[in-house]
């Protein structure tokens, strides 16, 4: 449950109340959170004083799946890993963009329902001409897994279904080190579904 208190009219503070269980029941938990929201919404009157059209910013929403293979964690094959996750990317221009990247196991890693990934970094993307359906990409990605400081390359191509929709393929590479210095890795391959869309700039 979650209740938010309006700051201004693009500004809000929630908070938020739950409870996560885990489906053996191996772990019961209370949760609370605390948020600052921005509302997305059309600028109100006319876009501009000169009568200009509004500008817009290009966002892609991403859910796929992922299986990690050849797991080594101190030097010791651990098998596969199987995640689903969710990407953002903000288009900076035709061909950069930055991308925000969470998943979750919902395998077993280690003898416990536990591995995940929260990764920040830069992507480089081929130029789409109208009519075009295939676009390659590659990025590079920093953050952290449960072990510890992670870095990841990837690269891909997406399958246009619509100006909106498309498929991506993607195949990468993950290392991480934790603070007592065990080493993890992993080739990584994912399939998922992306949606652009846009919203107004401020």
């Amino acid at each position: 449950v979650a209740a938010e208190y309006a700051l201004s009219k693009d500004l809000g503070l929630s908070i938020s109340a739950g409870y996560l269980v885990a489906p053996k029941g191996s772990s019961k938990n209370p949760s609370f959170g605390i948020a600052l929201t921005r509302h997305l919404r059309v600028a109100d009157g006319p876009s501009t004083s000169s009568g200009s059209l509004p500008t817009y910013q290009a966002f892609r929403f991403g859910l796929f799946q992922e299986t990690d293979l050849g797991v080594r964690y101190r030097d010791l094959d651990r098998g596969q890993v199987r995640m689903i996750g969710v990407q953002m990317d903000a288009n900076i221009d035709k061909h950069w963009y930055i991308a925000l990247r969470g998943a979750g196991a919902y395998s077993t890693y280690l003898g416990y329902p536990g591995y995940g990934e929260l990764l920040l970094g830069i992507g480089l993307q081929s130029h789409l001409d109208r009519g075009d359906r295939l676009q390659a990409f590659g990025q590079l990605m920093a953050g952290t897994n449960v072990h510890g400081l992670a870095v990841k390359g990837s690269g891909g191509l997406r399958v246009g279904l619509s100006d909106r929709m498309a498929l991506s393929m993607n195949a990468g590479r993950i290392v991480a080190r934790s603070a007592a210095g065990n080493r993890f890795v992993a080739n990584s391959v994912s399939f998922g579904l992306d949606y652009l869309f846009s919203t107004p700039r401020w």
